[in-house]
């Protein structure tokens, strides 16, 4: 009895993709650089300034809004003054944060410290009631 011949196998749709992609990746790295340069170019725009919640900062930073919280009681971060309960923290403040503490013993540290007073916010808050406010 014959054997039949097995079907040819059919291409393997990842590695044409793979291919197509393969064609355009020194022309995606150029536009991606491109974009890049521009950005540092234009210099800062007003996203840049817009302070942040606790949420947006907890995200950024992998913590709970609570320990963010704890970093704006204890000094870490700074907090937007006169905006009532609501707590916005400047975006810079976050910045700082992550380029200069970024080890995890720094915000160990930060976490082991006493419960020290912001004395940014405390300094308002005496204004204000000084001010009858």
């Amino acid at each position: 009895m014959p054997t039949l011949p097995l079907p040819p196998t059919p291409p393997d749709p990842f590695a044409a993709a793979a291919r197509l992609l393969a064609a355009h990746t020194d022309r995606i790295t150029a536009l991606e650089e491109r974009v890049r340069a521009l950005e540092a170019e234009r210099g800062p725009t007003l996203d840049d300034f817009r302070p942040m919640t606790t949420r947006e900062a907890a995200d950024l930073l992998r913590v709970s809004p609570t320990f963010v919280l704890t970093l704006i009681e204890r000094g870490v971060l700074a907090r937007v003054p006169f905006m009532g309960s609501r707590v916005l923290i400047p975006r810079q403040s976050v910045v700082r944060l992550v380029t200069e503490q970024s080890t995890p013993d720094d915000l160990a540290a930060v976490d082991s410290r006493s419960d020290a007073p912001n004395d940014a916010v405390d300094a308002v808050d005496a204004d204000l009631e000084s001010d009858g406010g």
